[in-house]
């Protein structure tokens, strides 16, 4: 499988955050201590494993907010 897109809202320390990979381009996060980079990654794993696949933070949402949000779109990788 791929990752094609990968969009987060108001989760951890994310307001928002969109990454498109459909076009293969290689993907680096980087960015200061404390604006996100675990996050966008913790948000990710959420999502794709579940309360079964990690620890989850005691409040997922970002501080302030009543909903959020983590959508990943994949596809199948190769000739099919």
């Amino acid at each position: 499988m791929r990752l094609e897109r990968y969009r987060v809202q108001n989760v951890m320390r994310i307001t928002e955050l969109e990454v498109d990979t459909s076009q293969n381009a290689l993907v680096l996060i980087g960015g200061k201590n404390g604006h996100g980079k675990t996050s966008a990654l913790c948000a990710l794993l959420m999502t794709l494993c579940g309360k079964r696949g990690m620890e989850w933070p005691d409040v997922p949402l970002k501080e302030g907010e009543s909903h959020g949000e983590c959508e990943v779109n994949l596809s199948l990788a190769g000739d099919g």
